[in-house]
C-alpha cells in the first residue's frame, strides 16, 4: 500500500529540504524520537538506529537513507516494519513549501490484511506528526521549542 500527507511550510524549498535531508537531527524537532544514532555515513548513504514509542511501545528499528535532489528516501531494514519505504519530497508552493511524506508498506505473510489499519492507526499519526514539527520548527520566530507535537497529539 502506499499513502502520503503533506503540510504547507511558510518558508522557501531550499530552507525545508536542508532540514528534512539532516535524518539524523530529526530528534531535534520531533519529540517522537527518543534518540537517533548514526551507525554509518558513506557513498551518500547514512544507516540509523532509531528509538521511539510507537502507540505507547517502545520500539528500535534501523534504517538506510539516500539523499538526493529534492528527494529522502528511507528503507526500514531491520524493525517491526523491514521493508517500509518512506520518502520525503520538497516542493515550491507560492511563497513556501509543500512537504509530502510517501510511505510504502508491503506486510508479509500473514500480516497482509492489516496493513490499512497500521496505517491509520500508526504510522499516518506519526507522518503527520512529524509534518506538524517540521512546520514548527521552521516558522517559529525563536528556538522556543514549548509547542513541538508528541505523536497523537495535536496536528496528528
Amino acid at each position: 500500500m502506499r499513502e502520503e500527507e503533506s503540510i504547507s511550510v511558510a518558508k522557501g524549498a531550499d530552507e525545508v529540504f536542508a532540514t528534512v535531508a539532516r535524518v539524523e537531527d530529526y530528534g531535534s524537532f520531533s519529540s517522537q524520537y527518543r534518540s537517533t544514532r548514526l551507525l554509518s555515513r558513506d557513498d551518500g548513504r547514512i544507516v540509523l538506529e532509531r528509538k521511539a514509542r510507537v502507540a505507547g511501545l517502545p520500539m528500535r528499528w534501523i534504517s538506510e537513507a539516500t539523499v538526493g535532489p529534492k528527494r529522502v528516501t528511507i528503507c526500514q531494514t531491520k524493525g517491526p516494519l523491514k521493508g517500509m519505504r518512506t520518502e520525503w519530497r520538497v516542493e515550491p508552493e507560492g511563497q513556501g513549501s509543500k512537504v509530502t511524506i510517501t510511505h510504502e508498506l508491503r506486510l508479509r505473510f500473514p500480516f497482509q490484511p492489516l496493513e490499512k489499519i497500521v496505517y491509520r492507526l500508526i504510522i499516518r499519526k506519526m507522518a503527520k506528526t512529524i509534518l506538524s514539527n517540521v512546520k514548527l520548527h521552521l516558522e517559529r520566530p525563536s528556538e522556543d521549542t514549548s509547542q513541538i507535537a508528541e505523536p497523537g497529539g495535536s496536528g496528528t
